[in-house]
């Protein structure tokens, strides 16, 4: 009868599957959804500082700058793409994460954006600015009251502390925010591939080696800097960014960690362990906390109170605890993408394994049945 096949359908084994498949399915587009807005937040803050402190030349009024002022222009619409970015991919987050609202074709068009507009912002504000102003000695970069004792040092402080570390850092944050909207868009259109532990592992590397590098460059500076002024408090805050200096010591250790934290981001991509995980999952968490908390709240707001240009730092200091959420989590986060497709390789092996001996005893029964008859 017809309320007997039903019920054979509701008890049948494929029901439970398709449900668990379905359930399946939505954690990873509510997980996929909560990592974009994660990396919204990473370059929020970026994109308001850059908007809201561009504008037009104060000498000349004109957006075209001058041999001594970089074209305000450039740095508006620098920052008027990363606003447009957020809004859009903030909307693609919340309503995919609190409204179960889908549209692939807008994911895909926000993580085109994201690519073209990240390299544009890249180009400009990480590139083009910091080597236009160390060039016709603007600050930032900001160097110790009464500069620094040999040209060496000023070179070093400037390329790793300022250049290669804002290359690295906007490197994490933009790369993240396209890879978790290319990660969104490839679950929703049923493309993505949890086993695929090849290039998990990869990303991870690529991620690991940019956390390395920012961190030889915070430690750079913040090394010269100690060697130099001794690990007291600076009379004036010193400015590399994405580095803000009063306490060198604070400035090495903060460098340290996230250097180790690279460091141990690349033994997990080319050895993968699950103990390894869990203490970069732990370190994640700890990294973000002291970056937070001595790094921004304490170092940085007490920058806010010294001489120079102290009192204007309370945005950047918001901007580089919004940056850091990347750098901090990103790693932590694909580590576990590598722990998921290697549990998942590992359990196709085992049923395979397991198939392959069922099968072995089949045929030998069968075999000795045919001997015996």
């Amino acid at each position: 009868s017809a309320p007997e096949e039903l019920k054979s359908d509701i008890t049948s084994s494929k029901t439970p599957s398709i449900i668990s498949n379905n359930a399946a399915r939505h954690v990873d587009l509510l997980k996929a959804a909560g990592l974009v807005i994660m990396s919204n937040v990473g370059i929020f803050a970026e994109a308001l500082q850059v908007f809201l402190t561009s504008g037009t030349d104060t000498v000349t009024g004109e957006l075209d700058g001058t041999s001594e002022v970089f074209p305000p222009g450039l740095v508006i619409f620098s920052g008027a793409i990363e606003v447009f970015l957020v809004l859009v991919s903030g909307f693609v987050g919340i309503s995919a994460l609190f409204f179960d609202f889908h549209m692939p074709k807008l994911t895909m068009a926000a993580t085109v954006l994201s690519l073209l507009g990240g390299w544009y912002v890249f180009v400009i504000n990480v590139l083009a600015v910091p080597t236009f102003n160390y060039e016709n000695n603007i600050a930032p970069p900001l160097a110790p009251l009464g500069g620094w004792d040999t040209r060496f040092r000023e070179d070093i402080a400037f390329y790793m502390g300022y250049l290669v570390s804002s290359m690295a850092i906007c490197a994490v944050s933009l790369g993240f925010h396209f890879a978790t909207l290319l990660n969104l868009y490839r679950v929703q259109v049923g493309s993505y591939d949890k086993g695929a532990q090849v290039p998990k592992r990869v990303r991870m590397g690529y991620y690991s080696f940019l956390v390395t590098v920012l961190g030889c460059g915070m430690l750079s500076v913040g090394g010269w800097l100690r060697t130099q002024e001794g690990p007291g408090k600076q009379q004036r805050p010193v400015i590399y960014p994405p580095s803000i200096i009063v306490y060198p010591d604070v400035q090495v250790m903060t460098g340290l960690w996230v250097l180790l934290y690279g460091l141990a981001g690349f033994s997990q991509a080319f050895s993968p362990m699950e103990t390894t995980y869990s203490f970069i999952k732990t370190y994640a968490v700890l990294l973000w906390a002291w970056i937070v908390g001595f790094n921004v709240m304490c170092n940085i707001s007490l920058a806010t109170t010294l001489p120079g240009p102290g009192a204007g730092l309370s945005g950047p200091g918001i901007q580089i605890a919004c940056l850091f959420t990347s750098v901090c989590f990103s790693v932590a986060i694909y580590a576990g993408d590598v722990d998921t497709a290697m549990k998942i390789s590992s359990g196709a092996h085992k049923w395979s394994t397991t198939f392959e001996m069922g099968a072995k005893k089949s045929v030998t029964e069968g075999t000795a049945g045919v001997a015996a008859v």
